[in-house]
């Protein structure tokens, strides 16, 4: 049969379905006992029906939760969140806005429509991530709609993981440490393209005003034209990248590319360079220690098992154990007669 589509507006954030859980043990715990959490809901369904005002629900819900300052708290900060979601907007604009800026782990999934054990479909108006590069035949494979939830243990990671071996370990850092390097080199080449154009473009600006001069330092001397750097320019993978080779003093240099980044970018520029070399020559030189590391712990580092039976064999041969199979043994070969 035909599943009815669930009202957009039912869903709500799992932070305050806990919150709500929370609010009720404490209220069925108290004085009041079911009374109160009753009393709460009733405040509430006469707020939604504008019988009461945010203040005058305010008011009722401080002498409910009076001994449980902490629930009130949050219980003003819901009704704030709540208050900030926009009234009006366009078709679908009232549905889809309070989705925007929530993560997925936020949303109640227990209302959502069910395609296996472990899938759920997210909500109707929830935010897609925009795919530039996807094509027809990729929109018609790919899923966008239904999200893995977990059911079982698997969501409290109790299962047991199996120890590593000191081989794997070795491998394990051997990875890390190629990774940084890649991503350290990536990222201060990335930086040079976009530093690269800007640099030109200061230098074309300095010719045509016929300043031909050096620039003094890192702040450079105060040229005759006008430079401004957008600040959309460098993303946060650029700052950290000219951060990281300036160490103490990178917010300063970030400064100084906002002030004057006609004298700055092009010193930058310079310095990126210089660690693009050193670091990729450093990489060359690291690769072949690298590789060692690899050849002589890759086929011992599969070797899962050792670690498990030299403990096994340890607890079989020793004294306790060798007696305890001496006394088993004794007792079957006794009830054997």
């Amino acid at each position: 049969r035909t599943r009815r589509p669930v009202d957009e507006h039912f869903y709500v954030r799992s932070t305050e379905r806990e919150f709500f859980e929370r609010v009720k043990a404490a209220l069925v715990a108290s004085e009041g006992g079911k009374d109160n959490w009753t009393q709460f809901m009733k405040i509430l369904a006469l707020y939604s029906q504008e019988v009461l005002t945010r203040a005058e629900l305010h008011t009722l819900a401080a002498q409910l939760l009076e001994r449980s300052p902490d629930l009130l708290l949050d219980f003003k900060k819901l009704l704030q969140s709540r208050a900030n979601m926009p009234k009006k907007g366009k078709a679908g604009g009232l549905a889809a806005q309070p989705w925007y800026g929530m993560a997925v782990s936020d949303v109640d999934f227990t209302q959502c429509r069910r395609c296996t054990p472990s899938y759920r479909a997210l909500p109707q108006y929830f935010p897609r991530p925009p795919c530039s590069m996807r094509s027809t035949d990729d929109g018609k494979v790919l899923n966008d709609q239904w999200v893995s939830l977990p059911v079982g243990s698997e969501e409290n990671y109790s299962f047991k993981h199996m120890r590593r071996n000191t081989y794997e370990e070795t491998l394990f850092k051997c990875e890390d440490e190629r990774f940084e390097m890649d991503m350290v080199i990536d990222s201060n080449a990335s930086t040079i393209r976009v530093l690269e154009p800007l640099a030109a473009e200061i230098e074309a600006l300095r010719v045509a005003e016929g300043d031909g001069g050096e620039t003094a330092g890192i702040a450079g001397a105060v040229p005759a034209f006008q430079y401004k750097l957008d600040p959309r320019t460098l993303s946060r993978v650029h700052i950290n990248a000219i951060s990281r080779i300036y160490g103490e003093h990178g917010a300063e240099i970030q400064e100084l590319l906002r002030k004057n980044p006609a004298g700055a970018v092009p010193v930058v520029l310079n310095r990126l360079k210089q660690k693009d070399i050193e670091w990729r020559r450093a990489r060359q030189e690291l690769a072949r220690q690298w590789k060692g590391l690899m050849e002589a712990n890759f086929h011992k580092s599969l070797d899962h098992r050792s670690f498990y039976f030299r403990t096994q064999d340890k607890r079989a041969i020793s004294i306790r154990g060798l007696t305890q199979d001496i006394i088993e043994a004794h007792e079957a070969r006794v009830s054997g007669f």
